[in-house]
């Protein structure tokens, strides 16, 4: 009797241990989960603001308002806010994420733009050593390339966090509404531009 007792007794021990053993791994992946879910959001919000607004704002600055006394530095110090953003909310997620998960398309233009952040600010250290026009061009070109990725990056992963994450369905919405802003704002001021610019080339004439 009392060694069936110790036996019954000891069994109830092992199934009482493997549920809390459960219990502990449940909170686990759910702990994983939130920390997950926390990182894709905050991600997601740092690059679109960094990309649908702050270097679209740094860009049109430096196209059309080169007669403020401010735009060079404004153009500057943007620039370098975009890069360490960029750069740190993409090293942040993959050590969230970790290396070994599958990249899908967002992950791979991604790191396309961090290598494009990282060409763009090597050319912005290097300006006064390389030939003038050369720099320009070459900056010009990089920059746009960037906009365009970003832009286009910004709207995979605002359609990946819709699926994957709750409460998150407008997010690609929203993106498209500042994506076309963006390009509308550009679009008009370019415009503007080169109204002015063969307006000024009329009266020359004349």
């Amino acid at each position: 009797g009392g060694g069936g007792g110790r036996k019954a007794e000891a069994g109830r021990g092992k199934i009482i241990g493997g549920a809390e053993g459960g219990g502990d791994t449940f909170m686990s992946v759910a702990l994983a989960k939130a920390k997950r879910r926390t990182a894709r959001i905050v991600h997601g919000f740092v690059m679109g603001l960094v990309w649908l607004v702050l270097a679209p704002g740094a860009a049109l600055v430096s196209r059309h308002g080169r007669k403020a006394p401010w735009w060079f530095a404004f153009h500057r110090n943007v620039g370098i806010t975009v890069a360490v953003a960029t750069l740190g909310a993409a090293a942040f997620i993959t050590a969230v994420r970790g290396w070994s998960t599958p990249w899908g398309r967002h992950g791979k233009v991604g790191a396309a733009v961090c290598v494009l952040v990282l060409v763009q600010s090597a050319g912005g250290v290097l300006r006064k050593s390389l030939p003038r026009a050369t720099w320009s061009a070459v900056h010009r070109v990089t920059g746009a390339a960037l906009l365009v990725a970003a832009a286009y990056n910004c709207l995979l992963g605002a359609a990946m966090i819709g699926r994957m994450e709750t409460g998150t369905k407008r997010a690609y919405s929203l993106v498209c509404a500042a994506t076309a802003t963006c390009a509308m704002l550009g679009g008009m001021m370019e415009l503007q531009r080169r109204r002015h610019s063969t307006h000024a080339k009329l009266e020359r004439k004349l």
